[in-house]
């Protein structure tokens, strides 16, 4: 029919696909100085995360769960390996403990494996799913409150009381949503200061995020992306 097609690719979460995919849609849409400006400001921003990690002595040892929280606690959700958050957390240099333990990139993991494996931080992924009544809320309409309500169920599993994430306060929930996106580094801040605390003491992914509203998105920042179960 004669129309252009342009493939851009943000699902690979590679920093350079990122970058040519940004570009490539400033130029079809006429805004290459602002799309050049998003692409530079991710590359400081992906590149300041690893640096700091790379300062703080490399990957961590501590073992990371990341469950999808949409059917509820009742419900055993997918677990990622090497896609969507399971990338991030490699990224990140922290071991899934999905890994190896699912048919594909994605899948729910055995609910005994996780209590085996006793995960040192545990992420829930929320959002504002609807008709998903028992979802882990989070998004631009959640409250801390009722975040913190919806993800209550998760730390209260069977077998859970006991595991060291648990036990110490990391269990959280974050947005979905962050894991593939322009604005993924949000994701990649919040999680690495819980994996290296001293080394993003000085990090503000919620301040990040609400910058990027400010000057890049038509809507105002609101609702509830990440937090602690416990403040």
């Amino acid at each position: 029919a004669g129309i252009p097609i342009v493939v851009i690719d943000y699902n690979a979460q590679l920093l350079e696909r990122h970058l040519s995919s940004t570009r490539a849609i400033g130029k079809v849409m006429g805004t290459e100085v602002r799309a050049e400006e998003l692409a530079r400001l991710y590359e400081r921003e992906y590149n300041d995360v690893l640096a700091r990690i790379t300062k703080a002595g490399g990957a961590t040892h501590k073992k990371v769960y990341v469950e999808l929280g949409q059917a509820g606690a009742d419900t055993v959700g997918n677990s990622y390996s090497g896609t969507m958050w399971g990338k991030l957390l490699t990224t990140l240099g922290a071991v899934n403990v999905a890994d190896g333990k699912l048919p594909g990139p994605w899948g729910p993991l055995n609910a005994e494996a996780v209590i085996a494996d006793n995960p040192d931080l545990i992420f829930i992924a929320g959002s504002s799913w609807v008709n998903k009544p028992k979802a882990v809320k989070t998004g631009y309409h959640a409250t801390p409150q009722t975040t913190r309500a919806s993800l209550q169920p998760y730390a209260e599993r069977a077998g859970w009381s006991n595991l060291t994430a648990v036990k110490n306060g990391e269990v959280h929930a974050i947005e979905h949503g962050l894991c593939r996106t322009l604005f993924d580094f949000v994701a990649l801040q919040y999680i690495a200061k819980r994996l290296y605390p001293q080394a993003f003491k000085d990090v503000d992914p919620e301040a990040s995020f609400r910058s990027y509203h400010e000057k890049y998105l038509p809507v105002a920042y609101a609702g509830t992306w990440m937090l602690p179960l416990k403040p």
